[in-house]
């Protein structure tokens, strides 16, 4: 699988990210809100081997993108360069149409808009040729810019759990946000 977007490609997670992934998911910054703790480089190597398995599943259920930026404007139709952060979907419920959406980046191009840019494309194939029909994404509500990506992707805010998951030794809330697929597609149409 491969997307583009203005100033990003979005390509299927390869072997040779695991270093550039790991200076990424090592950072306690990258990690503070996730549910995993800051990861080695051999956790990393286990999670890019698990997803390239996944990407054979049939059906596909787990779509996790490497990030790219383009330098260049140029189309191309793959490209290796090491990745600044992944994007991904989850298609946990296909019988209802509905998957989870995450995102995360190099903390050098946070406030670029690249997580949008990113999770846009993403939405634009789930309510595309995967035909769901909702996508949510959850957030601590202390992490306010992951909000502001799903507030800017026009997720609605559909509820707060107050303190109903134990992560890294403190009661963590949730913020569960939310796009239907016909939101998306009159969102779509207007721009």
């Amino acid at each position: 699988m491969f997307l583009q977007t203005q100033r990003l490609l979005l390509r299927e997670l390869a072997e040779q990210d695991a270093a550039a992934l790991h200076e990424i998911e090592r950072d306690p910054r990258v990690t503070r809100y996730t549910s995993f703790d800051p990861r080695s480089l051999e956790e990393v190597r286990a999670y890019i081997e698990k997803a390239i398995r996944d990407q054979s599943d049939e059906p596909r259920r787990v779509f996790d993108l490497a990030v790219i930026p383009r330098e260049d404007g140029e189309e191309r139709d793959c490209d290796f360069s090491p990745p600044i952060g992944r994007c991904g979907l989850g298609i946990y419920r296909p019988e209802h149409r509905e998957a989870a959406l995450w995102y995360e980046l190099h903390p050098a191009h946070w406030g670029k808009g690249y997580a949008v840019e990113a999770a846009s494309a993403l939405l634009g194939y789930a309510f595309g040729p995967l035909g769901l029909h909702r996508v949510w994404a959850d957030c601590d509500p202390r992490n306010a810019a992951s909000c502001r990506v799903a507030e800017r992707l026009g997720m609605t805010l559909e509820g707060r759990l107050r303190e109903n998951h134990l992560l890294k030794g403190e009661w963590c809330s949730t913020a569960l946000y939310a796009i239907l697929e016909g939101e998306w597609n009159a969102r779509s149409e207007r721009a």
